[in-house]
């Protein structure tokens, strides 16, 4: 009896477990740290500012960390749709 009741609440579990998956940086916010990431590469082309001291900014500013960056794009990379 177990077993049967295991079998028919296992996908339950695993669709919730994957679904309910969330990225470390909403999506609204990866987009507004992506942005301000890429005025800050062409802001340090054209200024003598160093690039990481730009990203550390952007980071801060956004109240984020760099590794939870990182791991939104990785997220977003390995399941695109």
């Amino acid at each position: 009896m177990f077993v049967k009741s295991f079998y028919l609440i296992l996908p339950f579990i695993l669709f919730f477990t994957f679904c309910s998956e969330q990225t470390p940086v909403p999506e609204e916010k990866l987009i507004l740290v992506y942005t301000d990431l890429m005025f800050a590469q062409d802001t340090a082309s054209v200024n003598s500012k160093n690039v990481d001291s730009l990203k550390t900014e952007v980071f801060n500013r956004h109240e984020i960390t760099e590794e939870d960056y990182q791991k939104t794009l990785e997220y977003y990379n390995e399941s695109p749709e």
